[in-house]
């Protein structure tokens, strides 16, 4: 009767523990953002000029713990998403966290790229509002993608419900990164070819790379 779902259901020891790790975090993050996790949900959505406050350190918990989440959520989700598509694909109890821990470096990698490139071309302070505007919006959609999964693993384990949750947070994406590029471009129109680097080198690649692995 259980043929039909995805491994990782079978394992939720390892599920739960991660879940748990990152409502831990969520737990400190709404005690460090300035009004709470509300607020910044609400000002990154409404596009108000929230970004981080820039007088914050690079590794602080606020950045730090935002990244973590962002990553966890995604981590999950291609996970599940590559069961359900590749049922025949084998992957050990540690896998989850060996993705985590590879989206880790790698993302890691390519923050400190755009901001070694940013330092380098004397614009970091210009644009740092924007970049941690990303960071911000990456975790929110981290955090609806834990949401969506924790109710598909444990309420509601069908591939519908993954199919429409996933799509809704996926519009949702869309809508926030369409916004940000074209304010992006309304603000610095001379500097598209740079924007065209920047989302076919350093945003699309670690994905593209990724994909091409569980192939």
């Amino acid at each position: 009767m259980n043929e039909w779902l995805p491994r990782a259901l079978t394992n939720q020891d390892s599920i739960s523990l991660f879940l748990f790790f990152n409502l831990l975090i969520l737990l400190n993050l709404q005690r460090t953002v300035p009004n709470g996790l509300a607020d910044l949900f609400r000002k990154t959505i409404r596009n108000t000029n929230f970004m981080t406050p820039y007088h914050l350190p690079y590794f602080h918990f606020l950045h730090v713990g935002s990244f973590l989440v962002g990553v966890s959520g995604f981590s999950l989700w291609i996970l599940t998403f590559v069961e359900l598509v590749y049922p025949k694909v084998a992957f050990p109890n540690s896998a989850l966290y060996s993705l985590f821990g590879l989206l880790i470096a790698l993302l890691s990698a390519r923050a400190f790229l755009i901001q070694f490139i940013l330092q380098n071309l004397n614009v970091w302070k210009e644009k740092r509002g924007f970049y941690f505007h990303s960071l911000a919006t990456q975790f929110i959609i981290g955090f609806l993608l834990l949401i969506a999964l924790t109710f598909y693993y444990y309420s509601f384990p069908t591939r519908s419900f993954f199919g429409i949750s996933s799509g809704l947070v996926l519009a949702f994406w869309l809508f926030l990164h369409i916004r940000f590029l074209l304010q992006y471009l309304i603000a610095y129109q001379q500097e598209i070819i740079y924007l065209i680097f920047y989302l076919c080198c350093l945003k699309l690649a670690p994905w593209l790379w990724m994909y091409k692995q569980f192939l």
